[in-house]
């Protein structure tokens, strides 16, 4: 017994394995070398690298404008202004200190991420953290 297979069903299988990303390869194919499997690993971790250096730039904006605005408005004093400049300035420094390393750990981004809240929750309550 002869096995046909048509034009129609070799385009099913063709398009099943295009969906889940796979790709028919020749049976002498050589799998991936490991150093490409490295390098794109690293891709990733630089592009997530620039998306949280992104979110803490856009962030530490964010509250540089909250203090400008509550000391326009009159709710935040001169003194405390200054006080959440320097806080700012600490937040920066412990991001710098990460980024030295060549790569921000776990712990450092959850305390970097605690500061900053801490920053917003003073900002916005006119409190100082550092008080």
């Amino acid at each position: 017994m002869s096995t046909r297979i048509t034009l129609p069903a070799l385009a099913l299988v063709v398009l099943a394995f295009s969906a889940f990303g796979a790709q028919a390869a020749p049976a002498t194919a050589k799998p991936a070398h490991a150093t490409h499997r490295r390098v794109s690993a690293v891709t990733t971790v630089d592009s997530l690298d620039r998306m949280h250096a992104r979110v803490a730039a856009l962030r530490d904006a964010e509250q540089q404008r909250w203090i400008a605005q509550g000391l326009r408005s009159g709710r935040l004093s001169p003194e405390l202004a200054a006080g959440l400049e320097r806080d700012q300035a600490r937040i920066e420094m412990a991001e710098a200190r990460a980024e030295r390393g060549g790569y921000e750990t776990v712990n450092q981004a959850l305390h970097i991420q605690h500061l900053q809240d801490v920053q917003d929750w003073a900002i916005r309550t006119g409190h100082p953290a550092s008080a």
